[in-house]
């Protein structure tokens, strides 16, 4: 791993730490596991311009994919990573809520961002 990838996965982990509410950090459920994460800036029900595509999206995160799942031995790197799309690999659960992966951008090799929408069908 390059030093910035691992800068910015440090700088994430600060960030998971920062928005952690009562101690419990914020978490999505993909892949029969709980998975921390930091809530993204990208403004929240809003577009994003992806090579030309206009992708609309409900809420943003970003994954390490050196994260650890909560309370498992496992990194977010050992599993398949979400897809866009409607199929199994492409819904997450946070605070209760099931969202459905609208895109999927890599960052280095440090983590994904999710741009999630509630319309998870």
């Amino acid at each position: 791993m390059s030093l910035i990838d691992s800068e910015l996965q440090d700088g994430l982990l600060e960030m998971e730490s920062d928005q952690s509410t009562d101690g419990e950090p914020v978490t999505m459920t993909y892949g029969g596991a709980d998975w921390p994460v930091s809530q993204n800036t990208i403004k929240r029900g809003s577009a994003y311009e992806v090579g030309g595509k206009v992708v609309l999206y409900d809420y943003a995160v970003r994954i390490r994919l050196n994260a650890q799942s909560i309370g498992g031995s496992q990194t977010f790197s050992e599993i398949e990573p979400p897809e866009s799309g409607t199929t199994g690999r492409c819904l997450v659960t946070i605070n209760d809520q099931q969202y459905r992966v609208e895109f999927v951008d890599t960052a280095h090799a440090a983590f994904l961002t999710l741009l999630l929408t509630t319309d998870a069908k």
